[in-house]
């Protein structure tokens, strides 16, 4: 918590998790981005300096910690739930979906339905393009294919 910002991080249900700091900084991403955009750290009551984020440099690794603990605990529970509710989750970013992730039943399934589409697309196909025979030929076809052997 800071005085900038109270609710520095909030867990809503199982699924969403907000941020308002950034867990995966560690000294050289800060020395980078620090370098690259440095010149938008204006002086204003809640800007860090750039000299007091460097000195900071020891409480990275306790907050790289933290993101995998979170990580971690994010990973078991979608994996918890794509196991018990076998659909799909869609993952966002900004609001937009930008992912599905799926287990590996409800994959499977998918795929099955996909084959079966397949099948009748091709069949609706050769349907309409005269490649059919009746029943009674094919079964006649079988038979004397049987006697054959």
């Amino acid at each position: 918590m800071s005085v900038a910002c109270r609710n520095q991080a909030f867990l809503f249900g199982l699924r969403i998790l907000g941020l308002q700091f950034h867990l995966e900084t560690t000294p050289e991403s800060l020395v980078g981005l620090i370098d690259n955009c440095g010149d938008e750290l204006v002086e204003a009551p809640w800007v860090q300096r750039s000299e007091d984020m460097i000195r900071q440099t020891d409480c990275f690794a306790a907050i790289n910690r933290s993101m995998e603990g979170i990580l971690d605990y994010l990973a078991a529970e979608i994996a918890r739930n794509l196991g018990e509710q076998r659909e799909p989750m869609i993952i966002t970013q900004n609001g937009e979906a930008k992912f599905i992730l799926q287990g590996i039943e409800s994959y499977e399934q998918t795929q099955e339905i996909l084959a079966l589409l397949k099948i009748l697309a091709l069949g609706t196909r050769q349907i309409e393009e005269g490649k059919v025979q009746s029943a009674t030929d094919v079964i006649k076809h079988i038979r004397e294919r049987r006697g054959s052997r």
